[in-house]
């Protein structure tokens, strides 16, 4: 069966927002349109990942939404917390995506930590390395990952286990 995905016209119809798609249902892109139109377009989960950008749930009706707020730091280290919190939205959402809904991973731009929260799924989607998960989002995003700290941390991660 494939994989259900965002019906882009619908979108298109009624906001310019146009996301990337990942890998299954899986997309990434910035911060969203609100209004109904994401729930009418097919996506059932949505995490917000900037900071700046953390609308609340009621904005999108019938979408979940998943606050995961983080900073666009690139000085060559990141906060043990920041990444538990990532990480940790990152096996839900690859969960979310392996059960066959359609998430949204979103921040301001949808460049750097939507891109290090994708990635992070899309390690344990596929079971790669996140030196690889990071080329894969870029791959499918040119315009993701361009934060040296966030693509040094990805690049450090083995394949995860089991």
């Amino acid at each position: 069966m494939p994989a259900r995905t965002i019906d882009l016209d619908v979108l298109r119809s009624h906001t310019s927002y146009t996301p990337s798609h990942i890998l299954g249902g899986l997309y990434q892109g910035a911060d969203p349109p609100i209004g109904p139109w994401l729930r009418a377009a097919g996506v059932d989960a949505l995490v917000l990942a900037a900071s700046e950008c953390q609308h609340d749930a009621a904005l999108f009706p019938g979408v979940q939404v998943v606050h995961a707020p983080g900073h666009d730091d690139d000085t060559g280290t990141m906060d043990r917390g920041q990444f538990a919190q990532w990480n940790e939205v990152a096996r839900w959402v690859a969960d979310q995506v392996a059960r066959g809904r359609v998430v949204l991973v979103c921040c301001h731009m949808g460049w750097n930590r939507s891109g290090f929260v994708t990635a992070m799924a899309v390690r344990y989607l596929t079971r790669w390395d996140g030196g690889r998960a990071a080329e894969y989002v870029k791959f499918k995003r040119p315009v993701a990952l361009r934060n040296r700290t966030f693509v040094a941390f990805l690049r450090a991660m083995p394949a995860p286990m089991g």
